[in-house]
């Protein structure tokens, strides 16, 4: 749930810990902004989409993130031009932003976590995986979008995200959601999160990442798991990624995207993962750092508002209600004694997803 108090932003803290205040973490060149949500024995740095704003993913109760925050200790950031964080860095590159992740998991006190990367952040969360490896006990990839469409039309959404910016959010918006007004309010978060030139470089840096031709240096355990959001992938072709990964896993989830069927299923398959016996312990966490104050933004522009944690009380929340009867919602732990999870396999009836052509619709809107 989100409430306002003036121009700040409150959320009320989530069951398995409270959420705490925002920190921020200087990179050399940029400034990250992160938050720390949950509390557990599995410590999972989670990246999402660069269009989302870490607050809003963690206020969404419903969300992947926001459940998984009432087992484990999960750290979100925004990317650097994004959210809270540094909104006009000189520098937006794959190796800025894995270097940005490493800096963040070091600041929140972790030297490992369970690394989920979910859509767009797929590759991201793979270069991740292969630059640093010894940081990652495991990897759990959520409709990972690996192979990005670099053709026409998504040259066409760059070039309109840097002429016309509100255009160019609504037109992203419009591959995300079903109809156009969806994709207006969709759109109009997403400016609140990032504008619209640092978009184009974003997702520039996404379409360049490249991340297929390097899974096979993905060590780690890995867990890809199609259709807890968007069925954007084959089935032949998911299993054209998961040979390419030495240690990988292939999950499929049935239901309609993001409905409650396909969040249990999800979560059911990233809970039996994690709670597997790797040969991987969690490091210890050290002492957190002190949050930093709110820092004007460039050019005379009011400061961001920093998102406070809550000071009232809270009843905690359990998995419970998205966990079919029979499974119990007990904490994620790493133990030997923990029994294996049940196979995964695909729904044989169910539909065959469509590649969903990245790019705005024929009819630009005027800006």
């Amino acid at each position: 749930m989100v409430t306002t108090s003036g121009s700040a932003l409150r959320l009320q803290p989530l069951g398995g810990g409270l959420m705490d205040e925002p920190y921020e973490v200087e990179t050399g060149d940029a400034r990250i902004a992160y938050r720390v949500a949950g509390d557990g024995e599995v410590t999972v740095l989670a990246i999402q989409p660069f269009w989302s704003d870490m607050d809003d993913v963690l206020a969404d109760e419903h969300g992947l993130i926001a459940h998984l925050a009432r087992t484990c200790r999960v750290i979100i950031h925004d990317r650097r031009g994004c959210g809270a964080s540094e909104r006009r860095p000189a520098r937006i590159t794959i190796d800025a932003l894995v270097k940005d992740l490493s800096s963040v998991l070091t600041d929140a006190g972790a030297d490992t976590a369970v690394v989920l990367g979910m859509g767009e952040s797929g590759p991201l969360a793979v270069h991740f995986a292969t630059q640093q490896p010894d940081r990652v006990e495991r990897l759990v990839l959520v409709d990972p979008l690996l192979r990005p469409l670099n053709g026409q039309g998504s040259s066409m959404l760059i070039h309109t995200l840097r002429g016309k910016p509100r255009a160019g959010l609504r037109a992203l918006a419009r591959t995300l959601v079903s109809d156009d007004q969806a994709a207006v309010e969709l759109g109009a978060r997403m400016a609140r999160t990032v504008d619209g030139p640092t978009a184009a470089r974003l997702y520039e840096t996404f379409m360049s990442a490249d991340a297929a031709t390097i899974l096979e240096s993905v060590t780690v355990p890995t867990l890809l798991a199609y259709g807890v959001l968007d069925r954007l992938v084959s089935e032949t072709e998911a299993r054209s990624l998961q040979g390419k990964i030495p240690n990988a896993r292939l999950g499929f989830v049935a239901g309609p995207a993001a409905g409650d069927g396909a969040l249990r299923e999800g979560l059911i398959q990233i809970r039996d993962f994690l709670a597997e016996d790797h040969d991987r312990a969690p490091r210890p966490l050290r002492p957190r750092p002190a949050p930093a104050p709110p820092r004007a933004e460039p050019d005379g522009e009011a400061p961001v508002a920093r998102p406070r944690k809550s000071r009232g009380s809270a009843s905690p929340r359990k998995l419970v209600d998205y966990v079919p009867a029979g499974r119990p919602a007990a904490p994620i732990a790493y133990t030997p004694s923990t029994p294996a999870p049940r196979s995964i396999r695909a729904t044989q009836d169910s539909p065959r997803p469509v590649a969903m052509p990245w790019g705005p619709p024929a009819d630009v809107p005027a800006e």
